[in-house]
């Protein structure tokens, strides 16, 4: 029997396939429970080897050095905004640099008035002039 220009056969694969793709849903989402339960699980068990122990020395000392040369680290940072804002081709990439620059700033301790000063402008002059000046101090 035909209804239109689909069969009654049309319309039971079209449901079988419907019932196929949420079981499909069904089983992938079951998965990835399955899988994060046992990311948790894995993790938890790291911790517990590691006990009250903490980090070992090297990772002190790693993590000791990355404190130490934060400014050094974050002046990159900014060094490599400064390429970026002057390549970016849309609006929205600049607002995000510019934001992630704020924070770099903030991070580096930057006086919030010349921050502020510099956000207000947005110009990527005044920003590549200061963190120029910046890099020549902590030098």
């Amino acid at each position: 029997m035909e209804t239109g220009h689909f069969t009654d056969e049309d319309a039971y694969l079209q449901a079988k396939i419907r019932y196929f793709d949420e079981k499909a849903i069904d089983f992938l989402t079951k998965a990835s429970y399955i899988m994060s339960d046992t990311l948790l699980i894995t993790i938890l068990r790291k911790k517990r080897q590691m006990g009250t122990k903490g980090h070992t020395d090297y990772q002190k000392k790693v993590i000791s050095s990355y404190y130490d040369n934060l400014d050094s680290i974050m002046l990159g940072r900014l060094q490599e905004l400064v390429t970026e804002l002057y390549l970016a081709d849309s609006q929205k990439k600049s607002d995000r640099l510019w934001e992630r620059a704020q924070k770099a700033m903030l991070k580096i301790k930057i006086k919030p008035a010349i921050i502020e000063h510099i956000m207000k402008t947005r110009s990527v002059e005044v920003f590549a002039k200061n963190v120029q000046d910046w890099s020549k101090i902590n030098n």
